[in-house]
């Protein structure tokens, strides 16, 4: 079963995202925790109407802000790879 974690970040509607995605099988975390992020085989970050909006609400939570620099630099060194 894959591992997925769906961002919480204050905005969203997660339950529909966490439905579809048990729906399709798939053992399914919300959390805003970088740790639990790391270690999913995958992260959705759900959209909103107003996007802008919503990424503005979830730079005000710093701990997410430190994941998506490694997400970044894990992304980085994975394209050299190649």
């Amino acid at each position: 079963m894959t591992d997925i974690v769906i961002i919480d970040y204050g905005m969203g509607n997660l339950r529909s995202v966490t439905r579809g995605l048990e729906h399709a099988g798939a053992d399914v975390t919300i959390s805003s925790d970088p740790a639990l992020m790391s270690r999913a085989d995958a992260v959705v970050l759900p959209g909103v109407g107003a996007f802008q909006d919503a990424m503005k609400n979830r730079w005000t939570r710093p701990h997410m802000c430190a994941q998506d620099h490694e997400a970044d630099r894990q992304h980085q060194r994975n394209a050299a790879a190649f």
